[in-house]
């Protein structure tokens, strides 16, 4: 409410609504709601995702920057110089005639698609474009001095005469990443995302990132070592496999849920992020250590971390705790069909849904072949086929086929029942309804 207001009281005010999706299901299922709470932008008429933070502060900046033209003008030379000055992440830079026609168009929906990732500039001005002595209609993408080496171009460019919004996000995609880039957790503000590296597989190489100016040398000095590994992947580099260094206090969280102790000594750590399982590297850092590990992560020889809560020897309420460590045994057990809940200890729904749960759980206790579970997802890693969008999640793992289904009805006893006897040969009695 208080981000509402304070939205409703800009000069060119922003609405914050909201909507009961129990009470209008046929919206709900228009724009495909699974999970509550979930938040959709809506502008000009078409709905994405919210991607920014929870808090009242944080919607209030993320609902204000989206109100901002996704493409900014430089108006000369000097102005663009300072700005790419200052850059710490990438630019892109169109360098038009005029700033008019489809080349305009393409890259105003370019930039409107890629706001969240990086920060398209135009300019029109010809001193401009003659310091990077490039034709007009042409898109520059400008790494940051930091990323500037021998083995690494810092700059990429493209005609964008006759091009598309999708051409043009190709190319930036396609060229965004340094050979050794910097994954930020936080917004920077001429790029806002450009570095969260979503890809994968993903290197991270964590330690004590500085860029200041007493502190740069030490953080190139390790970057270097990285780039010496990723140069020998060069043919793969930013295409199946990416690398980047990341500061370990700005992820201190992320290290804590691969197992690494805030008090551990080592000054460098290393983890591997696959399409769906994360990889620890216990040796101490050097060069031939991470080539090594890099290449058993390629060969399929590492081990996953699974970060997991401590197993449980009791049911909770009659459910079947399910943990990181024993989800495949229990979950994924073909013999038996497995209703689960995700869910998160936070979440309200989820705790209006616990005697309910349990309830069911306690009802359906001696049929065969059956498990009533849940697991904590903010504790424990599951695959990635199980991830929710929202909590919670309730799915059905079918015996025998390991198929999953969705659970979407009412939150109550009856309807899970019926759920379960429409989708399995559970042998439940007559009288659980």
């Amino acid at each position: 409410e208080r981000a509402a207001r304070e939205l409703a009281a800009l000069p060119q005010p922003i609405v914050l609504a909201k909507l009961d999706a129990t009470a209008h299901q046929a919206i709900a299922q228009r724009f495909t709601i699974q999970g509550y709470p979930t938040l959709k932008v809506f502008r000009n008429g078409a709905d994405s995702e919210y991607k920014g933070g929870r808090e009242s502060h944080e919607i209030v900046q993320e609902m204000t920057d989206l109100s901002k033209p996704a493409i900014e003008r430089i108006e000369d030379a000097v102005a663009l110089h300072m700005r790419t000055k200052k850059a710490t992440s990438l630019l892109a830079v169109a360098f038009v005639d005029e700033w008019t026609g489809p080349e305009r168009i393409a890259l105003e929906l370019a930039a409107e698609d890629l706001r969240k990732e990086i920060k398209i500039l135009f300019t029109t001005h010809v001193g401009a474009r003659q310091q990077y002595a490039v034709p007009a209609n042409t898109l520059v993408l400008l790494q940051p001095a930091r990323f500037h080496s021998r083995d690494e171009l810092p700059r990429a460019s493209t005609s964008i005469t006759g091009a598309t919004a999708d051409t043009i996000v190709s190319f930036i995609n396609n060229n965004k990443y340094p050979l050794v880039g910097l994954r930020t957790a936080t917004a920077e503000s001429e790029s806002p995302a450009a570095h969260r590296y979503d890809e994968r597989p993903l290197v991270v190489v964590y330690f004590d990132v500085q860029y200041s100016a007493d502190l740069q040398a030490e953080t190139n000095f390790w970057r270097e070592q990285v780039l010496r590994v990723a140069k020998g992947y060069r043919n793969r580099a930013n295409k199946d496999l990416f690398f980047a260094i990341a500061d370990e206090t700005e992820f201190r969280q992320e290290l804590t849920d691969l197992g690494v102790s805030a008090t551990d000594d080592q000054e460098v750590h290393v983890a591997i992020f696959g399409k769906e399982d994360r990889y620890v590297m216990s040796e101490s850092f050097d060069r031939d250590a991470l080539d090594d590990f890099v290449e058993d992560f390629l060969k399929g020889k590492l081990k996953p971390y699974i970060k997991s809560q401590k197993a449980p020897k009791k049911t909770e309420g009659g459910v079947t705790v399910v943990v990181g460590s024993t989800f495949q045994k229990i979950v994924l057990d073909k013999k038996k069909d497995v209703l689960l809940e995700i869910y998160a200890p936070w979440c309200g729904h989820c705790k209006a849904l616990a005697p309910k749960y349990s309830q069911l759980a306690k009802k359906l206790k001696g049929v065969p072949d059956l498990v009533i579970a849940k697991v904590d997802a903010t504790a424990n890693d599951i695959p990635v086929a199980f991830r929710p969008k929202g909590y919670p999640s309730i799915v059905l793992v079918t015996k025998g086929s390991n198929e999953i289904i969705t659970y979407e009805g009412e939150r109550d006893v009856t309807p899970l029942v019926e759920f379960l006897r429409k989708h399995t040969v559970a042998a439940i009695p007559k009288d659980e309804l």
